[in-house]
């Protein structure tokens, strides 16, 4: 990830300024925090059985069972 950072500010600074730049990466924080919060269980105060439990009652379509 820090590559991709790395390789594309350069790029986007060169071509559309900075404020843009950051523009970018705000937005790709964003769907980053969007995503980890819709997809990703909680699994504060769960015992390592109780998470492994969740993680392999999933079925096939993605919710748990």
């Amino acid at each position: 990830m820090d590559a991709c950072v790395g390789a594309a500010f350069p790029v986007i600074l060169d071509q559309f300024g900075l404020s843009a730049a950051f523009f970018v990466f705000v937005f790709a924080l964003i769907i980053a925090f969007i995503f980890a919060h819709t997809q990703i269980p909680e699994t504060k105060g769960k015992s390592l059985e109780e998470i492994e439990h969740y993680f392999r009652s999933l079925d096939k379509s993605g919710s748990a069972a």
